[in-house]
Formats: C-alpha cells, sequence, structure tokens
C-alpha cells in the first residue's frame, strides 16, 4: 500500500466516522482543535497534476481527530486486511462468509435440536405430574 493509498484510506476513515455521528466537518473541526480547510483538505484529498495528494494528514491531526471520536489514531490506519491484494482480500471474505453460512445452519441444526429436547423435557414432566397424582390418588 503506497503513501497515498493510506493517505485515502485514512481520509475515508475520518470522514465514515464523522458522518455517522452526523458531525459536519465544522463540528469536527471544532472539536479537535483544527480548521474546516485542514479537515476538508484530509478528507478530499486534494490532489497535484499527477494525482498524488498535495499532503497528507500529519501525526498530531491524526491524534487530535481520533482523540475528537474517543479513538485510538490506529483505529484509522489500515489493518491486515488492507494490506493483502485485492483478490487475496476476496478470496479470504469468500472463504468467511462460507464459514458464516456453515455456521448459520449448524445454529439452526442445534435450534431445532434443543426444540426437540424441550418438547421431550414438556412430555416428561407432564408424565411426572400424572405420576405423582396416581401416587397421591393412591395414598388416599
Amino acid at each position: 500500500m503506497t503513501e497515498h493509498q493510506v493517505s485515502d484510506y485514512v481520509a475515508d476513515k475520518i470522514r465514515t466516522a464523522r458522518k455517522l455521528r452526523d458531525w459536519t466537518t465544522s463540528d469536527l473541526a471544532s472539536r479537535c482543535g483544527l480548521t474546516d480547510n485542514i479537515i476538508e483538505n484530509i478528507e478530499a484529498g486534494r490532489r497535484d497534476r499527477d494525482g498524488h495528494r498535495r499532503r497528507g494528514i500529519t501525526l498530531d491531526e491524526l491524534y487530535a481527530i481520533a482523540e475528537a471520536f474517543g479513538a485510538e489514531p490506529l483505529d484509522f490506519m489500515p489493518g491486515k486486511m488492507a494490506l493483502l491484494s485485492p483478490s487475496r482480500r476476496e478470496e479470504l471474505l469468500a472463504a468467511a462468509e462460507a464459514e458464516r453460512a456453515q455456521a448459520e445452519v449448524r445454529l439452526g441444526e442445534l435450534t431445532r435440536q434443543m426444540e426437540t429436547i424441550a418438547a421431550m423435557r414438556a412430555e416428561a414432566d407432564h408424565e411426572v405430574s400424572r405420576v405423582h397424582m396416581l401416587i397421591e390418588q393412591m395414598r388416599r
């Protein structure tokens, strides 16, 4: 992942976190002590003619923004999944989805088994009650 890709990734995470809170860029700027212009430049990724960012986010800015969200700076950085090639990422996501689907099927099976056991227990409880009632009748 190149420096510009990391900056774009971080900018997207910041933008997403801000929008989830329904904050404007001004709201975020006031919460972290930066200017609206800095937040807009970080999120928009202003670029030169070659397509490179004019400037990335500084560590001080990242720390201030993270603090405004009540998060850690690393929460905005790419994780191991972001560092994978797109084809490997898709492969892992597909495998995870297959595992999730299998787990869902197994959960359904276990739920049905629990329902069967609960019904059997209800029948047993009913039978125990009937036997207790017969014993009481025999004692009289």
